[in-house]
Order: structure tokens, then C-alpha cells, then sequence
């Protein structure tokens, strides 16, 4: 008998054991050195800052404010262009230290005159003809020199409404005497140096009166000018009233 095996009888020899499949090994990873470098970020672009615009201030008194400016400076370019602007560029409000000055004697003039003078005068033409430095000598009229105590006065000949010049108007049947200035009518009171007609009457105190030179007579009748009281070109306080009235539109 041939016997039988135990794989039933195939006559091959099998083998019990499995087989494993074949291993794959994972591709190596690159380490940190290795890794190609990360592309570069750009930098962020510039931001363009935003239009700048012009804003229009809404506050009425700033734009008045802005215009007075505005107003001013092409005023005061103008000015030496028309006739009378070199007095508006001319040195105001200044203030004279205490200067004793002869001026005239008694003698040289009469009643119901004036007389022109420089105070403080310096010899230099160029200063001696600022206007701010002109006054004028009044010999009052017989009447008002009676009624004041003193015949003589003595004002800065510079307008305080827009520094014109004034002349003295001699007194005659209808007035006692005026301070008259041409350019815009302001006639002041020769006593008391205050104005009584024209656009520098309508001005609040101090600025409604000329300046006054202080004076001092001698026994010889020299007449000195020693201090001036008030600010060229704007005005001079004072308690006292007009010594007259006139008429300002007959």
C-alpha cells in the first residue's frame, strides 16, 4: 500500500509558514538645513496718504477776522500810492520825553494868528519833516484869550481822524477861531483842542482831541515848549468840554 499524505495527496510538499509581504521604506524626509527657503514676502506698499483739502472755517468772525487782515495789508500797500499816504506810514502814537524848546517870543505874533513849528526839533531834515513832528502856535483870539486866562496854545498839527494836516482858520464874524483840517472837514475847538465838527468829532474820547505842547512864557515874553501831553496822532484825554459850538452844516 502506498500511503496517503497528509495534504491530501497532491505529493507536494507545503509549507506551513505565511510570507510577509515586502517592505517599502518611505523616502526620507529633508530636514529643517535641508528645506529649499521659503519665498521672501514682499513689503507691504507705501499707503499713499489721502488727499489734503482746504477746509472753509464756518466761524463768521474768523473769516471777518481773516478778511480784516487781508484787508489791512493791501490797505497799507496802497498807502504810499495815494496823495496824504505818507502820513499813514509815518511814526504814530509816539510818545516825546520832556524837552524844553524855544519857540517863539509874544511879540511875534498878533491876535487871532498862528505859527509853525517843529518840536522836537533835531537840525536833520529828513527827521525834522515827519509830520508828526509839526505843531502849530496859536495866538488866540482877544475874546477867547479874555475867557481861557492865557492868549497862547499849542497843538500837534496832525488830524487824529486820518493825519491829515490842519490850518488855522482866523476868527471872523460868524466863528471864534477854527482848527480846520482839508481833507475830510474835522474842525476842533482851538481852545481846548477838542473837535466839534467832521468825522473826528463822531470819535469816542481820547480820540477826539489834538495833542497838546505845554507851554512856559518868561518875564521877557519867550515862549517855550516844555511837554506834550497826549499821543501823536491818536488822541489826548482831557475832563474839559468845548469852549464853543458851531453850526456844522451852515
Amino acid at each position: 500500500m502506498i500511503p496517503l499524505s497528509d495534504n491530501g495527496g497532491n505529493g507536494d510538499k507545503v509549507q506551513n509558514k505565511e510570507e510577509k509581504p515586502p517592505q517599502v521604506t518611505p523616502p526620507a524626509v529633508p530636514t529643517q538645513s535641508q528645506q529649499p527657503p521659503a519665498p521672501k514676502t514682499p513689503p507691504p506698499a507705501p499707503k499713499t496718504p489721502p488727499p489734503t483739502t482746504t477746509k472753509i472755517s464756518k466761524d463768521p468772525d474768523k473769516r471777518n477776522f481773516f478778511k480784516m487782515i487781508v484787508g489791512v495789508s493791501a490797505a497799507f500797500t496802497l498807502i504810499p500810492l495815494i496823495p496824504g499816504g505818507i502820513f499813514l506810514t509815518a511814526q504814530v502814537g509816539g510818545g516825546v520825553e520832556p524837552f524844553r524848546q524855544r519857540l517863539a517870543n509874544t511879540s511875534d505874533l498878533k491876535p487871532n494868528s498862528g505859527m509853525n513849528f517843529i518840536y522836537p526839533k533835531t537840525g536833520n531834515p529828513d527827521k525834522d519833516n515827519d509830520p508828526f513832528r509839526q505843531f502849530i502856535l496859536l495866538r488866540l483870539s482877544e475874546d477867547l484869550a479874555k475867557a481861557e486866562g492865557t492868549a497862547f496854545k499849542a497843538y500837534s498839527q496832525v488830524c487824529v481822524h486820518l493825519w491829515c494836516l490842519w490850518q488855522y482858520v482866523p476868527a471872523n464874524e460868524s466863528t471864534p477861531g477854527l482848527l480846520a483840517c482839508p481833507c475830510h472837514g474835522s474842525m476842533y475847538d482851538p481852545v481846548t483842542g477838542i473837535a466839534i465838527c467832521g468825522p473826528a468829532a463822531l470819535q469816542s474820547p481820547p480820540n477826539d482831541t489834538l495833542p497838546e505842547l505845554k507851554l512856559e512864557i518868561d518875564n521877557e515874553g519867550e515862549i517855550f515848549g516844555v511837554e506834550l501831553v497826549g499821543d501823536l496822532g491818536l488822541g489826548r484825554t482831557t475832563d474839559r468840554k468845548p469852549a464853543f459850538s458851531i453850526d456844522c452844516l451852515g
